[in-house]
């Protein structure tokens, strides 16, 4: 018990320090706003909308998401699995639900400037 205490205590700061950006990118996703998820992207984005997959800059990874929100209203987003790759690089995946269906959603995302950006964005048919 007082093991399990020490290890939260430990660990705080850690929960907190990644919660506000989950928080705020989940939000973004529920609400189909990619103009709040585009302060999280890298210059250059891995984008995959379905079957479309390419490198894109930050601006236009924010409109062809927009655009696939238009077409996909969302009604919520939930994270399902989070963590960190062998490379690295952290990770969150998720279920979007929209109008049209479900969408699995894959963020990866790495430091840059000392905080967490989205490198790559892929939204698959669930």
């Amino acid at each position: 018990m007082k093991t399990s205490k020490i290890l939260f205590i430990l660990f705080l700061p850690f929960i907190f320090a990644f919660t506000p950006i989950a928080d705020e990118i989940s939000q973004a996703f529920k609400t189909g706003k990619a103009s709040k998820l585009a302060p999280y992207f890298t210059k250059q984005v891995d984008l995959t909308l379905l079957d479309e997959d390419a490198i894109v800059p930050k601006a236009q990874a924010q409109k062809k998401l927009q655009a696939f929100f238009d077409q996909n209203p969302p009604s919520d987003f939930k994270i399902l699995h989070s963590g960190k790759s062998k490379t690295g690089l952290e990770y969150s995946i998720g279920t979007l639900s929209t109008k049209n269906g479900e969408f699995r959603v894959s963020l990866y995302m790495k430091k840059d400037s000392g905080k967490l950006r989205i490198q790559q964005l892929m939204i698959d048919k669930d």
